[in-house]
Formats: structure tokens, C-alpha cells, sequence
């Protein structure tokens, strides 16, 4: 399909049925959206099952700016102080982005630590890097895993804790007797 002005678009589909539509120059920045374009072309309608609409909206408007700075010439600052007020989102949709990458599915396990241990929340930072890693968009997904290391940078374990919703495999009495034997570390 085409757009009125003459650019080859793409629809997308989200989870829960919510599209898009997307020029095919910006769908080229997810590994994934390539090869679907260069396989089925731009006249079918692409569902992502791995992704929902709040999220599909944020992605697609990550790429849209990317893509037009693109082609306007390089602005580094601008663009990178962009994509600081873009990433201002929450930390479980950073985990849901994460956790759908196509080598996480297939070759990581995760043994039940993340339904297990982390109470997830429908926010945008969790989602937004499982659907970067999902859809392979390598700098967007670098973007959301520098957002979740500056989230913890400087903070004590207990404070990463209370970020995340993870609960301690330790009771206060094992925790005692590790920093006890370790007191080194504690310091």
C-alpha cells in the first residue's frame, strides 16, 4: 500500500487488535519488519502477537523520530536528548520487551524468575524493551537497557528490590549470617 504522498506503507497489527500504519523507510530499523517486508511486501497486514498497542504506538513513534532525523542529517544532541524524554517510562514494560526477544525465548532460561519474583505491572518501560527486543530494533532496545542500569545505578539492594517488586529468597536471619560471613563486602 501506498500512502498519499506516495511512500510505501505497512500495517501492523497489535495483540489486541489495535494498527498502524507505518512507512516501510522507518520499518527497516526492526530486523523483523525487514524481513517480513522483503518477504510479504507491504500489500498484507503484519500482526504482532508479542506486542500490544500502548506499546506498538511507543515503538512506532521511536522509530518515526529516528527515521526522520535519519533523513534530515545527523543532530546527535537533539536526538539524544529526545530519545531522555522518550525512555521517562516505567520499569515493567522494560521487562516485557526483554522477555519476548525472539534468543530469549529460544535460548535463555529464566527459570521461572520472572513470574515468580517480580510483580508485573501494566508500564510502559518493561513492555517497550520486550517489544524492541521482539522486533529486533538494536538501538532502541540499547536505549531501554542504559534506561534499567541508570534505574539501579548507585542503588542499595533493597531499593533495586523495591524498583522491581522482587522479593528476597532470604529470611532476615539468612541475611544476617551473609553479611555477617561477609562483612567485607557490606562496607
Amino acid at each position: 500500500m501506498a500512502s498519499e504522498d506516495g511512500k510505501k506503507m505497512i500495517t501492523l497489527r497489535s495483540s489486541d487488535g489495535q494498527e498502524f500504519r507505518l512507512e516501510t523507510e522507518a520499518c527497516m530499523m526492526s530486523e523483523i519488519l525487514t524481513f517480513v517486508f522483503d518477504d510479504c511486501g507491504t500489500e498484507r497486514e503484519v500482526t504482532l502477537p508479542n506486542v500490544n498497542g500502548k506499546t506498538l504506538k511507543k515503538v512506532i513513534e521511536y522509530l518515526k523520530k529516528h527515521t526522520e532525523s535519519t533523513s534530515k542529517g545527523p543532530d546527535d544532541d537533539e536526538l539524544k536528548a529526545w530519545d531522555d524524554v522518550f525512555m521517562k517510562v516505567d520499569t515493567n514494560t522494560l521487562h516485557d520487551l526483554l522477555k519476548v526477544s525472539p534468543y530469549a525465548l529460544f535460548h535463555v532460561d529464566y527459570g521461572g524468575f520472572f513470574s515468580s519474583n517480580i510483580v508485573l505491572l501494566d508500564t510502559s518501560l518493561v513492555f517497550l524493551c520486550q517489544a524492541s527486543n521482539y522486533l529486533v530494533i538494536q538501538d532502541l532496545l540499547d536505549l531501554c537497557v542504559k534506561t534499567t542500569a541508570e534505574l539501579m545505578s548507585g542503588k542499595r539492594v533493597e531499593d533495586i528490590r523495591e524498583i522491581f517488586n522482587i522479593k528476597s529468597d532470604f529470611t532476615k536471619e539468612e541475611e544476617a549470617e551473609i553479611v555477617k560471613a561477609n562483612r567485607w563486602a557490606f562496607r
